[in-house]
């Protein structure tokens, strides 16, 4: 495993990738996995590779430590991802972190497809929890207020932590082969449900891989080999239809 590693190019032959050339040297493989989200278009233009689309929003994560006990500590790690204010407010939603209460909401923004590796921990004052009361961190706390009074006045926010995530116009992965490259596959554009979606989406990669994919189908696992994905819905390639405003996912 290779860090801080950028990849430059590619060495391509007859529709496939031979080598990705890095700033550490050649890599060789029978197979690839664009599995960069974020920088997914950029890299895969820069290896000959389709167009992506998949829009690098940027996201704001709060954290607050409670200043005081509200529960048990068993029941403080057994609280679930909690959504706030669906249909009344923009889905504030919080979980706990170890000692500390993570928070979230959706905001507008446009994309920043030029980014570089500084702007991914560039936070801008108006979302900076340290520039007093108002900030975006604290329109967080007033909307969980509204719904757990108990909780929001427990303690203040003491971090902002930043990020892209990698969207896509149906806020869908894109999961397949690339159209230009045989042997060159996509897993990227999670728009934030990266984690969520890990477990299938390495299933899927495994079966492209081990061309194990029939008609476009994807029998799972056991336990669940009675059922088959379909993964034309994730086609890198597929056609978007404008169902939902860009930049409004949690």
């Amino acid at each position: 495993m290779l860090q801080e590693t950028e990849v430059i190019g590619a060495t391509l032959r007859g529709g496939r990738i031979i080598t990705l050339e890095t700033t550490k040297g050649p890599i060789a493989a029978d197979w690839f996995v664009n599995g960069t989200n974020a920088w997914a278009p950029r890299l895969s233009r820069r290896i000959g590779g389709m167009p992506l689309h998949i829009a690098p929003l940027k996201r704001y994560l709060y954290f607050m430590k409670p200043g005081r006990p509200i529960m048990s500590n068993e029941e403080w790690h057994r609280q679930p991802m909690t959504i706030y204010g669906i249909g009344r407010g923009r889905g504030a939603h919080s979980r706990p972190e170890n000692e500390l209460l993570m928070l979230a909401w959706a905001h507008e923004t446009d994309p920043e497809d030029d980014f570089d590796d500084a702007d991914q921990d560039r936070i801008d004052p108006p979302f900076q929890h340290s520039n007093g009361i108002d900030n975006y961190g604290y329109a967080i706390l007033e909307q969980v207020m509204s719904f757990a009074p108990s909780l929001a006045d427990a303690g203040g926010l003491i971090a902002t932590t930043t990020g892209f995530y990698g969207t896509t116009p149906d806020a869908n992965p894109l999961i397949g082969i690339d159209a230009n490259h045989s042997n060159l596959v996509h897993a990227a554009g999670f728009s934030g449900h990266g984690l969520m979606h890990a477990p299938i989406t390495a299933v899927l990669v495994e079966a492209i891989l081990a061309g194990d994919v029939e008609n476009g189908q994807v029998r799972l696992p056991s336990p669940f080999e009675r059922h088959t994905i379909d993964l034309s819905a994730f086609d890198p390639g597929r056609t978007f239809a404008p169902t939902r405003k860009e930049g409004l996912v949690l």
